[in-house]
């Protein structure tokens, strides 16, 4: 198999990103195109979906995405959303 390096983010083979190796044919015996999935109910107070690659989860973590979110869409004013 082949090797997934951390230089900074993750890469394969120590030369292109997890996220941009999808599809590269010299990579492919490394890296499958199958997609992680989880499936969850929208529910009324689900607030936000944050689809995001590599990039985003190799800098924030998840409170800090949902943080990043509310402070930059949502007003609170007494305490309320």
């Amino acid at each position: 198999g082949g090797r997934v390096i951390h230089w900074g983010r993750w890469r394969v083979e120590g030369v292109l990103a997890v996220s941009r190796s999808i599809g590269d044919a010299r990579l492919k015996p490394f890296v499958t195109a199958e997609p992680d999935i989880v499936e969850h109910t929208i529910e009324d107070d689900d607030m936000f979906l944050v689809i995001a690659s590599d990039g985003v989860w190799d800098t924030m973590t998840s409170d800090l995405v949902a943080k990043f979110c509310l402070v930059n869409s949502c007003k609170i004013v007494d305490k309320n959303l």
